[in-house]
């Protein structure tokens, strides 16, 4: 059973907007009865108002998504927000040009409000080998959404879970079939490679730079996917854990969700044989009797053709 998630789209001086979302129904009231003691408890708050803005349910009734509105006194906590990001001591910092920020996450994709592509790492280039045809064009086309589950990859989503770990896998061998006219080809073997980090917004371009690197198992992966040891980003403790084998977890994941989509493939195609053998069966029953058909299943064709003469 999957643990609900919980998280704020929106904060203003007169309250927020939440949304939860559950593989269980029926627990509306609790969450509004929980919400307001936790307010009353732990933040004084005894005028809590909770109101259910949206109700969405997801196939076949088993997914639920409910938008609250929680109505409170929330001018202490914008007025805090605007002295944080405003600091009256503290000038403005210079800015940054987004190449740098590249070249510390070698990994990183820069995506505008469209999700576009607008700028991808070094490393990204050196294993697809196509940096201008991935530039320009939607990041859907390329990469898989793997983490957070259940939240479809657009750009609110991205602003509102912008504090909760990404993971995209980039399609390898797509990009390989769709370039194969190229001259240069990826110098990796395999298919896909998942990428594990955090969206940042900046805002003065309206874009979201992926600040990640790569999982990967062992130092015999990193060959298989024509990188080296010092292609990993230099910060962080990404080496150490290729070399330990501490990021299993996600490969094993995402194996796991092939391997039930080669399931549910033969699922499929095990219906797709019965409804064949059904149309067969209706086939050689308009042609000569049912009884005689059934007959014939069950016994040498040959002698039962001598039995009919």
């Amino acid at each position: 059973m999957k643990s609900p998630s919980i998280y704020l789209t929106g904060i203003d001086e007169n309250g927020c907007d939440m949304i939860y979302r559950s593989d269980r129904t029926g627990f509306i009231p609790y969450i509004k009865g929980l919400l307001k003691r936790i307010g009353q408890d732990f933040y004084g708050i005894t005028s809590l108002e909770v109101k259910v803005m949206e109700n969405q349910f997801g196939s076949r009734h088993r997914n639920t998504g409910v938008k609250f509105r929680l109505n409170f006194n929330n001018e202490d906590y914008i007025q805090a927000e605007h002295i944080r990001s405003h600091p009256h001591k503290v000038g403005r910092l210079r800015s940054v040009p987004c190449f740098q920020l590249l070249e510390l996450f070698p990994f990183g994709i820069m995506i505008n409000n469209t999700m576009d592509i607008m700028g991808v790492g070094e490393k990204i280039v050196q294993i697809s080998a196509v940096e201008y045809s991935l530039l320009g064009q939607p990041i859907h086309d390329h990469f898989a959404l793997r983490r957070p589950k259940g939240v479809v990859f657009a750009w609110n989503n991205i602003l509102n879970l912008r504090n909760v770990m990404f993971e995209l896998e980039l399609n390898i061998e797509k990009i390989k079939e769709e370039y194969d006219d190229n001259e240069t080809s990826p110098k990796g073997e395999g298919k896909t490679i998942l990428l594990k980090g955090q969206m940042k917004h900046i805002e003065d371009i309206q874009a979201v730079i992926f600040l990640c690197s790569p999982v990967i198992n062992d130092i015999d992966e990193l060959t298989d996917r024509g990188l080296y040891l010092s292609d990993l980003n230099q910060h962080g403790l990404g080496k150490e854990m290729a070399m330990a084998g501490w990021q299993h977890n996600s490969k094993l994941e995402m194996l796991f969700d092939e391997a039930e989509g080669k399931s549910q493939d033969l699922e499929n195609n095990y219906d797709l044989l019965d409804s064949w053998k059904k149309r067969s069966d209706e086939l050689l029953y308009s042609m000569i009797p049912k009884s005689v058909a059934d007959r014939m299943r069950g016994e040498d064709c040959i002698e039962m053709c001598e039995v009919r003469d």
